[in-house]
């Protein structure tokens, strides 16, 4: 289901190591043109994801749920789950795998029911969701009425109907339960923190920590004395305004974007520095007063173990999940990319200080404690 960078990066350490150990590694990704943007496509067998191109009605009623997210952006019914299935079918046939690596494939979960090889669920706390309740990844503030009850038990069994109409159609034993999808995998492996789940700290799964990104562009900042702001940002319509916001306060800014408009860039090129290119954030976050971002996992996660604010414009439910969770720890302030001004939101975010995280939140998350994890879990499996 990924579609931006982060889902590549996820996935990166656990390539790079199975690659280091001579290994034949296969991989089916979404966006096939972000590949060498993170891996080298050279020491990998490349597919294209199978997914249904498709142009839905957007539903009136919020998600609530990780099984209303795979129906709403996966599939919706037999006819898409069985050409999905289909399409992976002939994938794993073709590599004849002895260890599949998930992140965030719901539809390759439900193609690999009853496939004997390792699987291992992997990504962020949203990535992999929580299995140990009475429905599958319940969204956080997600009200306990008799309303919300209904909407999930009708959701859960219109997905369950729609995964066993294809284990009829295969001759196979029905599942009990969609939290089956997930619950088949022999580990979770989780590129998080407990502070940071977006489902809140559980039992089952291993989290593995954060990867701190040291490759990429050197940072260059505009000159003056204002305080350094990164901003990792897609477009939006108030973006213009933010970027007046912050020169008015003689902030220098450092913009990492994709696909901005031109006239956009050519607007403001003088007073802030643009890339289209991932910049060392281990490097920036070393140098940063301040971070903006839209709540995305992996650069919220690494500014907040770096103890740097962060004024946080979600855009999806995922993110303003993952912005909760900085903000409880007091180390973010929340924001909507449909605010009328956001000068309020700045002086808010002046008001908090770097400092180093409270917790014992670093020593979980050097590089080589990741790695060492992701290595005990291949050794562990026999590989």
């Amino acid at each position: 289901m990924g579609s931006n960078l982060g889902h590549l990066a996820n996935l990166k350490l656990f390539i790079d190591h199975a690659v280091a150990k001579g290994h034949t590694v296969s991989l089916a990704v979404r966006e096939l043109q972000n590949v060498a943007t993170v891996l080298d496509p050279t020491s990998i067998q490349l597919f294209q994801a199978p997914l249904i191109r498709h142009s839905r009605i957007p539903s009136q009623s919020p998600t609530i749920s990780f099984t209303q997210l795979i129906q709403r952006q996966v599939f919706a019914d037999h006819h898409e789950l069985t050409g999905l299935y289909l399409a992976w079918q002939s994938i794993f046939d073709t590599v004849a795998p002895d260890l599949v690596i998930y992140e965030h494939a719901p539809s390759a979960l439900v193609a690999s029911l009853h496939r004997e090889w390792q699987k291992w669920a992997v990504g962020s706390g949203f990535m992999v969701p929580r299995t140990d309740g009475i429905f599958l990844g319940v969204f956080p503030r997600v009200a306990k009425t008799e309303q919300h009850y209904r909407r999930l038990l009708e959701s859960e069994k219109s997905l369950l109907a729609c995964i066993n109409r294809l284990q009829q159609d295969l001759g196979r034993t029905p599942i009990k339960s969609v939290k089956e999808i997930y619950q088949q995998c022999d580990q979770q492996l989780l590129l998080t923190l407990p502070e940071l789940d977006h489902f809140g700290i559980r039992t089952d799964g291993q989290y593995l920590g954060i990867e701190f990104s040291n490759q990429g562009l050197e940072p260059v900042w505009p000159d003056g004395s204002g305080p350094k702001v990164f901003a990792y940002l897609g477009y939006f319509p108030k973006l213009p305004d933010i970027l007046n916001m912050l020169i008015k306060r003689h902030a220098r800014v450092l913009l990492y974007a994709r696909s901005l408009p031109s006239e956009l860039i050519a607007r403001f090129q003088d007073k802030v520095c643009f890339v289209d290119k991932p910049v060392n954030l281990s490097i920036a976050f070393q140098q940063a007063d301040y971070v903006i971002n839209h709540g995305n996992h992996s650069t919220a996660a690494q500014s907040l173990v770096a103890g740097i604010p962060q004024l946080l414009i979600w855009t999806h439910q995922e993110q303003l999940f993952a912005s909760l969770r900085i903000v409880k720890l007091q180390r973010g302030v929340l924001a909507s990319r449909h605010q009328s001004e956001y000068e309020s939101s700045w002086e808010k975010l002046t008001e908090l200080k770097r400092t180093p995280a409270q917790f014992d939140i670093n020593q979980r998350s050097t590089n080589e404690h990741v790695m060492k994890r992701i290595k005990d879990a291949f050794r562990q499996a026999g590989f």
